[in-house]
């Protein structure tokens, strides 16, 4: 990270032990799937917003309508976050 604000930040984590690190990596993973979850839940909820394709106004192209719960696809078993993420949930 070569910003400014970058370079504070690293700044400041560097003098934190590994344990001061990890509970650092817990509050930011925490806050980024709360971030997600919202986000996907406001476009599942929404009469005004939809994931959809571009050219795709059709609401069986919409994400929200086609999932049965899709926040809720983040924290399951099988979920995006377990699939996907470098740092699945430690819960």
């Amino acid at each position: 990270m070569k910003s400014e604000q970058g370079k504070k930040i690293h700044a400041l984590i560097s003098s934190f032990n590994d344990q001061e690190k990890n509970k650092i990596d817990e509050i930011v993973y925490d806050a980024i799937e709360e971030v997600v979850f919202n986000c996907l839940f406001m476009f599942e909820s929404s009469d005004n917003f939809s994931i959809a394709l571009k050219e795709e106004t059709d609401p069986a192209h919409d994400l929200g309508q086609i999932s049965d719960r899709l926040a809720g696809e983040l924290f399951s078993d099988d979920g995006w976050i377990k699939k996907y993420s470098q740092f699945p949930s430690q819960e």
